[in-house]
């Protein structure tokens, strides 16, 4: 708005990094809204505080009561539990799987 008052701008609006989804939000264009943009930044700096003040937290108390945890930061983010959830379930997969042998000619 301040650099080019001519310029229109829209944004695409999508919550999956699939096809459907992105070519969905790039046929349906839409004005930013001011709103969306202070609810985005909100829970962004709820995120960082909450992430930071357990992180301290877990580092200085739950880092005491374990060997293994004694020199280490404990850290802990929204982000980290989807994340974590992949990994383990990745880590399930590759356990569960069978090996099967396969030819060619």
């Amino acid at each position: 708005r301040g650099v080019n008052a001519r310029m229109i701008l829209k944004r695409a609006r999508f919550s999956a990094c699939i096809n459907q989804e992105i070519d969905r939000a790039f046929a349906s264009l839409q004005f930013p809204d001011e709103n969306l943009s202070h609810a985005v930044d909100a829970r962004s700096e709820i995120d960082l505080r909450l992430g930071a003040a357990f992180t301290r937290f877990q580092t200085l108390h739950l880092g005491k009561k374990f060997e293994q945890t004694t020199n280490l930061v404990l850290s802990w983010g929204p982000c980290q539990f989807a994340t974590l959830g992949f990994i383990v379930d990745r880590a399930w997969k590759i356990e569960s799987h069978v090996v099967e042998h396969f030819y060619s000619v």
